[in-house]
């Protein structure tokens, strides 16, 4: 696990993430320790955490940029830390002990599937933003890496991960025993670039999509305990596509509602806006979703064009945030059902 670039024979500058070393991600992981940071969190506090490192003030907001191109105004505090540690100087050994300590929640000296889950989520995405290369995986991808990446990490097979399995499988699995670790190589071990993307000097920009769903016209702090919005699957289950709802919009009216592949389409007369579903992927979850969006729809322009604006309201998008936390739970809960079958599988063989 390493930086894109070494960074080696340059001074140290706390505004360049590749001249920071491994302990100064240590003092920021201990500052989000100690004052209790929430999993996700707004540029003001993300700049009082950066603050354990004197004078990074520009590296905070560069790497704050990076973390949220969609400009949504919440980051995941994990995905920061992530891309701390794989982006500055450090051995390996000391960038896989402090991994892990992230992601032991309850400081155990273990690591379990639902950790694990949120170990891959967190350090992917982080990864893909911090290179801007790739996407990071969708449901299916992050479900059959997760179990993937237990079933080859739980040596012992005793439903948990400690800290030596985890290095083992870092150093094996995906080092392949080499002595350092860069971000593409990370990236490229995952499929989530090419070799040839792996080999660019210059990275691309991450693509970006609709009008982010975060943006909020007058902030008033927001819910910091959310996590981020997970990856959009297909189609509602049971809902088979088309149109299975309608809503009230303020100051808009009655409008349609349309779930069609991964987007949620609102018409009004004829009139369309769209976003992405985020990864709801129940009839009554969706449903919960629109009619949060339908808040921010309204007709503008002398063609009446129905368009989504930012939040209105700091309530409705504090609901959609734990509406976020309560479908990541679910997921995080089927995905350790689905490791107990192929437990079960292994045993069997």
């Amino acid at each position: 696990m390493g930086a894109t670039q070494s960074g080696s024979g340059a001074p140290y500058d706390p505004n360049k993430l590749e001249t920071w070393k491994l302990q100064h991600v240590q003092m920021i992981y201990d500052k989000y320790v100690s004052d209790n940071f929430d999993f996700g969190v707004t540029k003001p506090d993300f700049k009082t955490l950066m603050t354990a490192v004197d004078g990074s003030d520009e590296l905070a907001d560069d790497l704050w940029d990076m973390m949220d191109p969609k400009q949504a105004g919440m980051i995941a505090t994990l995905e920061a830390l992530c891309a701390l540690i794989v982006g500055c100087q450090g051995d390996l050994d000391g960038k896989v002990d402090l991994t892990f300590n992230c992601f032991d929640f309850n400081n155990g000296g273990d690591i379990s599937y639902d950790e694990m889950v949120i170990l891959m989520s967190s350090a992917l995405s982080g990864m893909v933003k911090l290179a801007k290369q790739g996407m990071p995986p969708d449901d299916a991808e992050m479900e059959k890496l997760t179990d993937n990446a237990f079933l080859d990490a739980d040596s012992d097979m005793n439903g948990t991960i400690h800290k030596k399995e985890f290095s083992d499988w870092v150093k094996n699995q995906i080092a392949q025993n080499k002595t350092t670790l860069t971000t593409m190589d990370i990236l490229q071990t995952f499929g989530l670039i090419t070799a040839d993307q792996a080999a660019e000097s210059a990275p691309a920009p991450a693509p970006t999509s609709e009008a982010d769903p975060f943006a909020v016209e007058e902030s008033g702090g927001g819910d910091q305990s959310s996590a981020p919005p997970a990856p959009a699957p297909a189609a509602a289950e049971g809902s088979g596509g088309g149109v299975w709802s309608g809503t009230v919009a303020a100051g808009v009216g009655s409008v349609k509602v349309e779930h069609t592949g991964s987007d949620v389409v609102f018409d009004l007369n004829g009139k369309t806006a769209q976003c992405q579903d985020h990864g709801f992927s129940s009839v009554s979850d969706l449903q919960q979703f629109a009619k949060l969006f339908a808040t921010r729809l309204k007709v503008e322009g002398k063609k009446k064009d129905l368009v989504l604006g930012p939040w209105k309201h700091n309530d409705d998008l504090k609901d959609f945030l734990q509406l976020c936390i309560v479908n990541l739970a679910d997921k995080a809960t089927a995905l350790k059902q689905r490791k107990v079958v192929l437990d079960r599988q292994v045993a069997a063989m």
